[in-house]
């Protein structure tokens, strides 16, 4: 094929033409020559056949009388017929009776196969049968063979003349097409040798000569029109050509002049850039510093004796803190966000309890909208997982937030499930449904993205900046989860997440109970719905026998009828349902323990043994039945402060710590921290104080604030170094800042500094850190491996003593430490006093003056103030200034601010006495 393709056009046209004609020549000349061979066939057959009738006819009645002379002398009138060779006469029945065979054939004659009648050609024989009749009766068949030679002889000279025909016809047309294609070629020709020159010459003059009109010519007008057109434009380049190196002067020192600009702004987006991370630095120090104080006063509060109803309310304030240091972290690790890289942590985590905290920080804002709200975790979902709760928790208050803010009745439910499970962790699915106002379905695409919201509308109404759902998108595919929504307008919404946690094969956070317990037989007595699909739920999951009656009637009646080892009731059953089933349990010999569900704390029914609060959550409700079953319930939050078994109280207290911190409520949390954890230690409030007390009196360890009045962390950790170099008895520095932006943990290591904690302050990092020193310390004191010396054992007070009996000093409330040495608290008091009589001075100074907006500051202030002193007094005065700024009454507000001075001389002494 490729020959063909690379043939010249003539030859391309020539030979097309001469194979179309021969094709066609040739099978006219195979059709022709097989019906004239079929024709001449038929003809010779014909004639042979009524030779053999004749002679038939003739032998007809000698055959009938058996005369077999008479019948061979009929058969040898064949001799006439050259051609034939030979002749049997057969009787009906297939008998041969009389032959006849020329005699130069040479050859005996074979015995044919009997047959009645057919015709047959063999090679150079022809052969035909032939019934013989006579009267309607067939009385024999004569066989005759005939020499086909004349037959052979006339179709050779018939394949002769057709060949002739067909090769003088392809001659003639090769003449012919020879002539006709040069109508094509020749123009086509001359095109191409235009080309030709064109290119070779590069002589755009050229033209090509146009012959005809068809499509040839359109091509030849086409090209010359091409022609015309690439002349102009060389003609037109040349012209630029010509300018050229004047537009590029020009140009040049256009562009230098816009690269001296875009120099200036590069310097000015630096600039900004510095700016902005010294913006974000300063706040980050700014946020994390009261943080730190709130956070550390939470967990100090919760070393001490508290009731549950205190732990809870404590519990929840330190679960709100943590998920606002969440947020915060998230806006201030600015380099992460830009970077598209938040980071993710992977610790155990109790996934049951890190869910119910967050709809316990949404269950009030439930209440006051009475709707139903709910918590729903499958049995089959793990507790013990490995992951990072902190997001978990920020996207889980995202969703519930949202959804408590769209819902104003109905219902709104937290649903975690399992959705899959490899040997490398669990994939898990949280879905948070309402019966909200819904989400059209032409919208929800704009969900997920950042800065947008559904309808602008909404957010004159419900608020928002529409960050909320791009964060959680980003959170659950670094999880290696997705995010979704099914929504119907006027219905509510379902917003699920997934996220994939990997296993935790430790013992801890299993919410199981042993088999011997498992045999009990509980009563749920409850209005259906999902709440008590939930529990009853998790009772199966838990392995116990439990019945369900919807009312109290029913359930004293199962009391009666059955042994329970304790009952689940509502105390919210209609018609005195709850009182029935406690007046049926204390008719029996022996009264199960009752769990009530209540509404909220508060309202715990005193026959109750115990009680769960709604919405109910697996964590309490595993509480109270281990409660009631006499069993140790699963902790998941060990102490911060517990010590460490290889290490003792005396190698704590043997440990020498300064703090340098310049803020007075950060000083009472660590200062409370050390205490708890059997450590003591000397406050400085600045970088030059730490340095002359290291100098003079040396410490084992340094924890170091980084922003501080006159010599900065940096600087004062870099003196020190220069001061000890490598010696043995440097002190070890620890970082204890708020700058925890990216590249702080490093700028802290260059400047001499040991190790790093970032505020708020984690007490079991800061513990475990400072234990290590102790090991290292006690290791190089003594020479030998620092071992297990003593426990320390809670005392029935609460203090901590040695398993030897020896009673150390009981730890000392905050409230007491007023009044103790250090003095620490009473100058934070002082400090505050100072401010509290200045908002005071300051509020006088705006009535004067009638500053509506500088009175309105102060009041709130004041009343900021008040409500830290929790003083019922000066709550009602600073209620009543709000009341009175609000209309403008500057002659209300004067009387009342007569009133602050005495007052706040009462509480302050009251307060400080």
């Amino acid at each position: 094929m490729q020959f063909l393709r690379d043939l010249s056009i003539r030859r391309k046209l020539t030979l097309i033409s001469i194979l179309v004609g021969a094709a066609t020549l040739l099978v006219a000349c195979i059709v022709w020559g097989a019906y004239t061979r079929a024709t001449f066939r038929e003809s010779v057959f014909r004639d042979l056949g009524a030779m053999a009738d004749v002679v038939g006819q003739n032998s007809a009645e000698p055959l009938a009388a058996r005369d077999g002379a008479l019948v061979a002398e009929r058969l040898l009138s064949l001799r006439s017929q050259p051609n034939v060779r030979a002749a049997i006469l057969f009787t009906p029945d297939g008998e041969p009776f009389s032959t006849f065979a020329r005699e130069d054939s040479g050859d005996s004659i074979a015995l044919p196969p009997f047959r009645y009648s057919a015709r047959e050609r063999d090679g150079n024989s022809l052969r035909v049968y032939t019934p013989v009749g006579l009267r309607g009766e067939v009385v024999g068949v004569l066989w005759l063979e005939a020499d086909a030679r004349e037959l052979v002889e006339r179709e050779k000279k018939l394949a002769a003349m057709l060949g002739l025909v067909l090769v003088a016809s392809c001659g003639v047309g090769l003449v012919i097409s020879s002539r006709l294609q040069r109508f094509i070629s020749d123009p086509i020709l001359r095109l191409a040798r235009t080309v030709r020159a064109v290119s070779e010459r590069n002589d755009l003059s050229l033209r090509a000569e146009k012959t005809s009109a068809d499509e040839i010519g359109f091509l030849t007008d086409s090209f010359n029109r091409l022609l015309d057109q690439v002349q102009e434009r060389d003609a037109v380049l040349g012209h630029y050509s010509a300018h050229l190196e004047n537009e590029v002067l020009a140009r040049t020192t256009e562009l230098r002049k816009l690269n001296g600009h875009l120099q200036d702004s590069m310097r000015a987006a630096h600039e900004a850039t510095a700016a902005k991370s010294e913006f974000l630095a300063n706040m980050s120090h700014e946020i994390r510093t009261p943080m730190n104080g709130v956070l550390g006063m939470v967990e100090v509060l919760l070393q001490t004796d508290l009731k549950p109803d205190q732990e809870r309310y404590v519990g929840m304030v330190q679960g709100s803190a943590e998920s606002l240091l969440a947020i915060i972290n998230d806006i201030l690790d600015f380099s992460k966000v830009e970077a598209g890289k938040l980071g993710l942590e992977k610790i155990p985590i109790d996934l049951f309890r890190t869910a119910e905290e967050v709809v316990e920080l949404f269950a009030d804002v439930a209440r006051k909208k009475d709707l139903d709200f709910d918590c729903n975790i499958e049995p089959d979902v793990p507790a013990a997982l490995m992951g990072d709760p902190t997001r978990i928790r920020q996207v889980l208050a995202n969703l519930l937030s949202n959804a408590l803010k769209f819902t104003q009745k109905g219902r709104v439910s937290l649903t975690i499930e399992k959705e899959s499970e490899t040997p490398e962790g669990v994939l898990v699915r949280f879905a948070v449904s309402d019966t909200g106002i819904g989400i059209p379905a032409e919208r929800v695409d704009r969900l997920f993205r950042p800065f947008t919201q559904v309808d602008s509308s909404t957010t004159r109404e419900f608020g928002g900046t529409g960050l909320g759902l791009a964060i959680c998108k980003q959170i659950a595919e670094l999880m290696d989860g997705q995010v979704g929504v099914l929504s119907s307008v006027g219905e509510g919404s379902t917003f699920w997440f997934s996220a994939r946690l990997a296993r935790d094969d430790s013992d801890a956070m299993r919410y199981e109970f042993e088999e011997d317990l498992q045999a009990t037989r509980v009563l749920l007595a409850a209005r259906p719905g999902p709440e008590t699909d939930s529990i009853g739920k998790r009772l199966t999951a838990w392995g116990f026998d439990w019945d369900e009656q919807p009312t109290g009637g029913k359930a004293a009646r199962a009391l009666g009828r059955h042994s329970y080892g304790f009952v689940i009731a509502d105390s919210e059953l209609r018609r005195g349902g709850f009182e029935r089933v406690v007046a049926a349990a204390k008719e029996l010999e022996e009264p199960p323990p009752i769990i009530a569900v209540v509404p909220s704390i508060g309202e715990e029914p005193k026959a109750a043994r115990t009680s769960v609060v709604r919405p109910v959550h697996i964590t309490r409700l595993y509480a109270s039945v281990a409660d009631v079953l006499g069993v140790e319930e699963v902790q998941s939050r060990e102490d911060a402060f517990e010590l460490a078994a290889d290490l003792s109280l005396e190698a704590r207290a043997a440990v020498r710590i300064l703090l340098a911190e310049d803020n007075k409520i950060n000083q009472v949390v660590v200062q409370k921290f050390l205490d708890l954890a059997g450590y003591s230690c000397d406050i400085v409030d600045d970088g030059e104080k730490a340095v002359r007390r290291v100098s003079k009196r040396g410490y084992d360890v340094v924890l170091m604030d980084c922003q501080m009045p006159r010599l900065d962390g940096f600087e004062a950790s870099r003196r020190i170094r220069e001061e000890f170099g490598d010696r043995d008895d440097r002190p070890t520095i620890v970082a204890l800042t708020a700058n925890a932006m990216k590249g702080d943990r490093e700028r802290c290591l260059r400047a001499g500094m040991d190790d790093y904690l970032s505020k708020p302050v984690p007490p079991r990092e800061l513990v475990a850190k400072l234990d290590t020193i102790a090991r290292r310390r006690a290791s190089v004191s003594t020479g030998v491996p620092f071992g297990p010396l003593d426990e320390r054992v809670p005392s029935p007070n609460g203090a901590a003593r040695t398993p030897g009996g020896a009673e150390p000093t009981p730890d000392v409330p905050i409230a007491e430490s007023v009044h103790s040495p250090s003095g620490v608290l009473s100058r934070a008091l002082s400090g505050f006093e100072r401010r509290t009589r200045a908002c005071v001075d300051d509020l006088r100074t705006g009535i004067s003056e009638r500053d509506e907006r500088g009175t309105q500051r102060a009041v709130e202030l004041f009343t900021g103030a008040a409500t830290t002193l929790d003083e019922e007094s000066l709550l009602t005065v600073a209620r009543e200034l709000a009341d009175a700024v609000r209309v403008s009454d500057f002659e209300g507000l004067e009387t009342l601010a007569g009133r602050l001075p005495e007052l706040l001389d009462r509480c302050f002494r009251e307060f400080g006495g």
